[in-house]
């Protein structure tokens, strides 16, 4: 038997799986979904119970980390509890073994790259197969690419031998039962033009199933926006849990070592705020001679020390299968990560890691015959990228792509980075493919990341001229832009209409790149968008909607059909409830603040540095 799986039924965990199911079956059910029992029953049975611990507890459950790079290992080992906040109300829970997070509406968890919010669903994962109340399901959301989710969850059920007889509704009387849990992982990690049917299926699962779901995502994504969702963010490390996960990692000499200098280094204390960064500091910092200021520099150390140093770490040397050096390395793994990040590939089978490696190796000028060695090293010596399943092979973080995926693009050749940067800003308000990435280009590219975002871009969403022009120029401005955005309502009761959905003001402007523009995250500046909300807080009788611009429609973002669906034009909303003016103050502010703060600093100091380059190739002739 795996030695892992032996230790899941050794712990317990095993036994928990069987009591749930049976103290679901003794318990009662909710009226008219006792058909679904039958589902429960079959989970009841040893055989498909084991399928049940084998294929998705042992899977929810097993990590591989750099730190433990020869094998997987089960979540207890390495856990160490973390804190999260809500959004709502600012209440902390501690996600430790009593933990149980319960809410009649879906609950989203929210952190940046390395945070933990995977980590954190497969605590909870754990935690309610210990309490036994609802039996848990950990899905992957980038790998519902056909169907829905729903039709993902019963091919779940079906690969673990469950008869659903698709010609009934079992499955969904299942999850109107309150016995089951969804947890949906990375939807940050759906493509971009799918993510909006995902909410949809998201929230399909809640509302019309009242299905108990958590999903987790990075800021600022669709999910977090949405307003039925309560968000849940995942609060940085202090001290206390920057040693207390070290403490997990390391044996006493190693944490004795570290903590002091974690202790005794400011800098280095207010740059550890992630757990994916201590366990980089852990099995970096023996060969580092320099500690990392900040993120960035952890991740530019990174690939360079597992490549050349990290295996001797053991007091062995794995010796390197291919012929390239370590510049060559760098360079085709950075590439690798930039072709795959484009594709919004995030991870791979053999056949498709082969494909971008020898993209990477092509655009080296190196010979394609490397590949498979290439590879080998890759997986083998940095573990940057790690073998997951039969045939899956995935990034030790999402993170590392994104850094490699910048640093590639840090190094193209001035012509062809330009172009790159003008297709990205093609799509940066509407599309956050490429924001981690942006974040470390500021860093590590500086001049053109500010040359053609923080100036060029502001330019381009036409920020920069509304800053200095008067208020019935950006009355204009805005109508022009709300024109083709549009308010959702459908009709209730006694002819009134109830507002439902709203397209965002702040997104077409362009204001939630602004902080990104900097450097920084994106940020949703929802000023603008507030005043809209207020004036469509209230239901309204139907005659109300003939002095708007509008049309009767289905509605996408519900996909409701037995209701009438009304699309009202959001720039005739705007004028007919006299929020223009207001709209074009708060916009005018807004701008400003970034012309002056940003903008007008980074003309004057790009005019500086130009002056300075001419006077210093400046000739004279001589008489």
């Amino acid at each position: 038997m795996d030695p892992l799986l032996a230790q899941i039924i050794v712990s317990g965990t095993g036994e928990a799986v069987k009591v749930m199911t049976e103290k679901l079956l003794s318990s009662k059910w909710l009226k008219g979904t006792e058909d679904s029992i039958g589902i429960i029953e079959q989970l009841d049975q040893s055989e498909i119970r084991t399928k049940y611990i084998e294929k998705h507890v042992s899977n929810a459950l097993r990590m591989r980390t750099l730190h433990q790079r020869e094998h997987d290992i089960l979540l207890g080992d390495i856990y160490f509890p973390l804190t999260i906040k809500n959004a709502a109300n600012n209440d902390e829970i501690i996600i430790n073994d009593d933990c149980i997070i319960s809410h009649p509406r879906i609950l989203n968890i929210v952190g940046i790259a390395g945070q933990g919010k995977s980590t954190i669903l497969r605590k909870l994962f754990l935690n309610e197969i210990e309490l036994k109340n609802r039996i848990p399901f950990f899905l992957e959301l980038r790998r519902v690419e056909k169907g829905t989710i729903l039709d993902f969850f019963k091919l779940t059920l079906e690969s673990l031998g469950v008869d659903i007889d698709r010609s009934n509704n079992h499955v969904e009387l299942l999850l109107q039962s309150g016995k089951i849990i969804l947890m949906l992982d990375g939807f940050d990690e759906v493509k971009a033009n799918s993510r909006l049917e995902i909410l949809s299926q998201i929230k399909e699962l809640n509302i019309r199933y009242n299905c108990h779901v958590i999903v987790t995502s990075r800021p600022e994504t669709e999910v977090c926006r949405e307003t039925s969702i309560n968000n849940l963010i995942v609060k940085e490390l202090n001290e206390e849990s920057q040693l207390g996960i070290l403490k997990v990692l390391s044996n006493q000499t190693e944490f004795n070592e570290l903590s002091s200098v974690i202790s005794d280094n400011p800098q280095l204390k207010e740059t550890l705020k992630t757990p994916i960064l201590i366990n980089l500091l852990y099995v970096c910092y023996p060969y580092w001679d320099e500690l990392p200021s900040n993120v960035v520099e952890f991740y530019n150390k990174l690939y360079i020390t597992l490549y050349l140093k990290h295996d001797r770490m053991k007091s062995w040397a794995r010796e390197r299968k291919s012929t390239l050096n370590t510049d060559d390395s760098l360079w085709c793994f950075s590439a690798l990560c930039y072709f795959s990040m484009k594709d919004e590939v995030f991870e791979f089978d053999t056949i498709s890691l082969a494909k971008y490696a020898k993209k990477a190796l092509n655009a080296a000028s190196i010979n394609t015959k490397e590949c498979e060695l290439f590879v080998d090293d890759i997986i083998n010596i940095t573990c940057l990228i790690q073998q997951d399943g039969l045939d899956r092979y995935v990034f030790l973080h999402k993170s590392v792509q994104e850094y490699h995926a910048a640093y590639t693009i840090s190094n193209l050749p001035k012509e062809i980075k330009m172009k790159f940067y003008d297709s990205i800003t093609e799509n940066l308000s509407s599309n956050d493919k490429f924001d981690n990435v942006l974040t470390f280009l500021h860093y590590i590219d500086k001049d053109a990341f500010q040359e053609q975002i923080s100036i060029k871009y502001f330019e381009t969403l036409g920020l920069a001229v509304i800053a200095n022009a008067d208020l019935n120029d950006v009355c204009h401005f805005i109508i022009k832009k709300t024109e083709r955005l549009s308010l959702y309502a459908e009709s209730i009761d006694n002819e009134q209409v109830s507002w439902q959905e709203i397209e965002l003001i702040s997104q077409e402007l362009g204001l939630d790149v602004l902080h990104l523009m900097t450097g920084g995250l994106r940020v949703i500046d929802d000023t603008l968008d507030d005043l809209i909300l207020d004036a469509a807080n209230n239901d309204f009788h139907i005659s109300e909607l003939e002095k708007y611009d509008y049309s009767s429609v289905a509605n996408p973002l519900t996909e409701r059909t037995s209701v009438t669906s009304f699309r009202i034009n959001l720039a005739s909303f705007i004028i007919k409830n006299n929020l223009l003016e207001d709209l074009a103050k708060l916009l005018k502010k807004t701008a400003s603040e970034y012309y002056h703060c940003t903008y007008t600093p980074l003309i004057k100091e790009k005019k500086k540095k130009a002056k300075a380059l001419y006077k210093e190739f400046e000739i004279k002739r001589e008489i």
